[in-house]
């Protein structure tokens, strides 16, 4: 059960990180750009759950549920992807 939630708040981190980053981003290109508390709160829990799904899916290896906080969907892509032996064409 601890991994379980350490797994989730490991995907939060991530997802926190890549909210603030995104903010960071916005505000360099949009002058006074407001941090919107409804897409930061939408972030946080997707992410958590991303980074419990991705921790359940290989073993509670919590880097990788930090980097699955971070990556968002696009992790889930690539992990649904990688078991299928489905690879994106460029």
């Amino acid at each position: 059960m601890d991994g379980i939630i350490v797994s989730a708040l490991c995907g939060l981190l991530g997802g926190a990180v890549r909210a603030i980053v995104g903010w960071r981003k916005e505000r360099k290109y949009v002058k006074g750009a407001p941090w919107r508390w409804s897409k930061a709160r939408f972030t946080l829990v997707t992410s958590a759950v991303i980074g419990l799904f991705a921790a359940m899916l290989l073993n509670e290896n919590l880097k990788f549920a930090l980097a699955a906080g971070y990556m968002g969907t696009d992790f889930i892509e690539g992990m649904i992807n990688s078991q299928s032996g489905k690879q994106k064409k460029k």
